[in-house]
């Protein structure tokens, strides 16, 4: 799915020169781990779910607008795996049983990241002085689609063509790389490894 930069700034409620200073100063995640669009004017609904996490990171744990774009574009890879995963599980299943992009902190500011099933990431990189905070990815995930809907925007069912480990997610992942590729060649964006 394709959309224009106007349609992606009217779901964010934002306008087009707030978007583009946070563009030129590396505060946007778009899908994919890339900061800018491989194309100009051409964002899709990966671009949204990256923004609206980086958003809800920023607003949960009063992070820089970067660092939490930071995050997002490194995790980008475990993040469609999260979304396949949770876009699959049965209608009301609890968070604790979701998954969950995960960050804990310090008090000096060390920062992991995790993602996968809410209560195991929390306890694999929580404790000793690191608080996890919990995102849970079906909220992100409600929330853009709602996001999507008032702006007139439909969103496909599901996000991803399959489970991770199926063989169409992992033909789809060969051509999220073939994406990316042109994006860095492009050199009009960074590119997450």
């Amino acid at each position: 799915m394709n959309f224009g930069r106007g349609v992606l700034l009217s779901v964010f409620g934002i306008d087009s020169n707030t978007f583009g200073q946070r563009a030129h100063r590396g505060e946007n995640a778009l899908g994919f781990g890339l900061a800018k669009p491989a194309f100009v004017n051409a964002y899709g609904e990966f671009d949204l779910l990256a923004l609206w996490l980086t958003a809800m990171i920023v607003h949960l744990l009063k992070i820089d607008l970067k660092l939490a774009a930071e995050l997002v574009r490194a995790h980008w890879l475990g993040l469609l795996k999260g979304i396949a995963i949770q876009e699959r599980l049965k209608s009301g299943t609890p968070y604790s049983g979701g998954v969950c992009f995960v960050i804990a902190s310090d008090s000096k500011g060390k920062i992991q990241v995790g993602i996968g099933p809410c209560e195991r990431v929390i306890n694999e990189i929580g404790g000793a002085d690191m608080v996890p905070l919990a995102i849970p990815l079906d909220l992100v995930l409600r929330q853009v689609r709602y996001a999507a809907e008032s702006a007139g925007l439909t969103l496909p069912k599901k996000f991803t063509p399959g489970p991770p480990e199926s063989a169409e997610f992992k033909r789809w992942l060969k051509d999220v790389e073939v994406y990316r590729k042109v994006a860095s060649m492009k050199g009009t964006t960074r590119v997450s490894p």
